[in-house]
């Protein structure tokens, strides 16, 4: 479709010439800073949509769908540079660029240059890995947190906070 999306738009319906419901918007991008409308939007289809409203009716969570508040460890992450992975001798992991102050991450000791490389038993190797495994706890759960940083390896427990909405 040719549709405009401007932010905002996130969730309304993506609607065809005929004025049917065809999908839901789910991003826009935008290329300049000072533009209103998007250059670039994502939708899903409307039966797909759907289907993930049936599965949150039903309270049927998965790492992709999320009901209630998710888990916050406080980091922000990028993949591991080469550089870093010889440096600390891991095969990828997440590579923590911010850890936001008063968070279970830095309650733990996790610093900027460390490598999350396993949270709740669940192996993180790469970036895209981290989210997911810790969405699917509440906040304060206690999940365990594995990463790697100049001193060696480092296992703890954390008690996740709430954090924003994802």
């Amino acid at each position: 479709t040719d549709a405009q999306i401007s932010p905002g738009d996130s969730g309304g319906p993506l609607v065809n010439a005929s004025g049917q419901v065809v999908g839901m918007i789910t991003a826009g991008a935008k290329t300049l800073p000072n533009q209103t409308r998007s250059d670039t939007g994502y939708a899903i289809p409307v039966n797909d949509a759907v289907v993930i409203v049936n599965k949150i009716r039903g309270g049927q969570s998965s790492d992709r769908i999320i009901i209630g508040p998710a888990g916050f460890l406080g980091v922000a992450v990028q993949a591991v540079d080469a550089a870093t992975a010889t440096q600390l001798s891991v095969n990828g992991g997440a590579l923590v660029i911010q850890v936001v102050p008063g968070t279970a991450a830095q309650s733990a000791g996790i610093s900027v240059g460390s490598v999350i490389t396993s949270v709740g038993g669940r192996s993180i190797g790469s970036p895209d890995q981290l989210g997911p495994a810790i969405y699917v706890h509440k906040p304060g759960e206690r999940v365990s947190v594995t990463w790697v940083d100049g001193s060696g390896s480092h296992t703890t427990t954390v008690a996740l906070t709430s954090g924003p909405a994802v």
